[in-house]
């Protein structure tokens, strides 16, 4: 079975790859020498070489297939044939199926964000027939980031006060929190904190977005998305449990492994299925950056340097940045960073 699902995604000769060479040493900065460099109004950070060839979800199911497989050969043959062989086929089989579509109040209101000639106001409606929607977009105009001190309570004072990039922050954060399920089993702990995890590297990317010549609003979504290939995960185990009715005996170290070798690719099909983007979908699919891909791709640089103080902070662990930079091999301001960290500008 897996040998016929690696030859249905084998990418094809004009589909190409990324390159693995190691890309320019970083420039570090001086803490706080450039806190106060403008961010360039782009609606993509910099990506300073061509995408790879071809149809990127095409790549990403082949990188999906060639991990899967890999952790496939490594189980003992009694598990093969046992509920983490079949996870794994079902992963592979159906990971479409793992990637939920966004509510339809959801999807309109996105196109509306972004339609350049659409309103703030013509929003408004939208919002009103989804009481969750609404209250989070007065949550999020009333947070610390945006806060005045003066309480909103309409849903046209908060849209204009957190914009259109906010607005669309918003409509993603509720439709992510519309894809957290309750697997159970053994993934019952690890999607929390998984979840957990997600929620606290979005404010910490949105303010480093200026050091990786981000968008803050985009960057907070990126950060909230980086693992929601994990989630994929997660429904799909779901499914599994549910069709055998029964709790999933899967062996903890494959769980692990899978979760940190799948949720990349899936997530990049993911971010390209709901439209997101090829900028959001390569950051997504390359957090990790191990390797590092061989273009400079500033949002990847962010979520790596945000998932990694994240951690270190949870950790209760010293943020060591010049640390952070080299294993990364980051490009973005290191001295913007360090400015903000020792500001205590990090919101978590």
């Amino acid at each position: 079975m897996f040998a016929a699902i690696r030859r249905w995604f084998r990418p094809s000769a004009a589909t190409g790859s990324i390159p693995r060479a190691a890309p320019a040493a970083p420039t570090v900065a001086q803490p706080g020498r450039d806190a106060a460099a403008p961010v360039p109004a782009t609606a993509e950070p910099a990506v300073t070489a061509p995408y790879p060839a071809g149809d990127l979800t095409r790549h990403f199911r082949a990188q999906l297939v060639e991990r899967v497989e890999a952790l496939a050969a490594a189980l003992p043959r009694k598990e093969r044939s046992g509920d983490s062989g079949a996870l794994l086929e079902e992963l592979l089989r159906h990971e479409e199926l793992g990637i939920r579509q966004m509510p339809a109040a959801a999807q309109e209101a996105l196109a509306l964000c972004n339609d350049p000639l659409a309103s703030l106001q013509q929003l408004v409606p939208l919002f009103t027939k989804d009481p969750t929607l609404a209250q989070a977009l007065l949550r999020q105009a009333n947070s610390a980031f945006y806060g005045t001190g003066t309480p909103i309570v309409g849903l046209g004072d908060a849209m204009q006060r957190i914009g259109t990039g906010g607005v669309r922050a918003v409509l993603i954060s509720a439709m992510v929190q519309g894809l957290l399920c309750r697997p159970g089993g053994a993934f019952a702990s690890l999607a929390a904190q998984t979840w957990e995890q997600m929620t606290r590297t979005a404010p910490i990317a949105r303010a480093f977005a200026p050091a990786f010549e981000a968008q803050p609003e985009e960057a907070f979504v990126l950060g909230l998305l980086h693992d929601v290939g994990k989630l994929v995960v997660f429904d799909v185990a779901t499914a599994l449990r549910t069709e055998r009715r029964r709790e999933l005996l899967l062996d903890p170290t494959l769980t692990r492994a899978l979760l940190r070798q799948a949720h990349e690719p899936l997530g990049g099909i993911a971010i390209r299925r709901w439209g997101l983007g090829d900028a959001a979908a390569l950051a997504v699919a390359t957090h990790h950056r191990s390797p590092p891909p061989d273009y400079r791709d500033l949002l990847s640089e962010m979520l790596y340097a945000a998932e990694h103080v994240d951690r270190a902070i949870a950790n209760g662990n010293e943020v060591d940045l010049p640390s952070i930079w080299s294993s990364g091999r980051l490009t973005g301001s290191v001295g913007k960073v360090g400015t903000l960290l020792a500001a205590g500008q990090v919101c978590r």
